[in-house]
C-alpha cells in the first residue's frame, strides 16, 4: 500500500493523477480518503527494487506528489464471506 499526499487538492489535479495512476498496470485500487494521506494506492510488486521503480517512475516525478509512503504487507488473513448485519429497528412510536 502506498498512501500519497499531494500538494494541491484542486479537483482538476487530483482527477488527473487518480486518473494516471489507475492506468498503471500494478495498481490494484485508488481511494480518495481523509485524514494525513490523501490517496491510498494499492499495487502488487515482485520485490523491494520493483516497488522502488514503481515509486520512482510514477509518483515522486508527478509535481503533484507531496509526500509517498508505503506499508507493506507480510501475511493476511481474509473472511470470505460477508456478515450479514440486521437493519436497525425503528424505535419511533406512534
Amino acid at each position: 500500500m502506498l498512501f500519497v499526499q499531494l500538494g494541491k487538492l484542486e479537483t482538476a489535479v487530483v482527477d488527473h493523477f487518480v486518473n494516471a495512476v489507475a492506468t498503471v498496470s500494478e495498481v490494484r485500487g485508488v481511494f480518495l480518503v481523509s485524514g494525513r494521506a490523501d490517496l491510498i494506492v494499492h499495487v502488487v510488486v515482485r520485490d523491494m527494487q520493483h516497488l522502488k521503480e514503481i515509486i520512482s517512475e510514477h509518483f515522486n516525478r508527478d509535481a503533484a506528489v507531496l509526500r509517498v509512503e508505503t506499508s507493506v504487507v507480510f501475511d493476511r488473513r481474509q473472511q470470505s464471506t460477508m456478515p450479514i448485519v440486521p437493519a436497525k429497528r425503528s424505535q419511533a412510536r406512534f
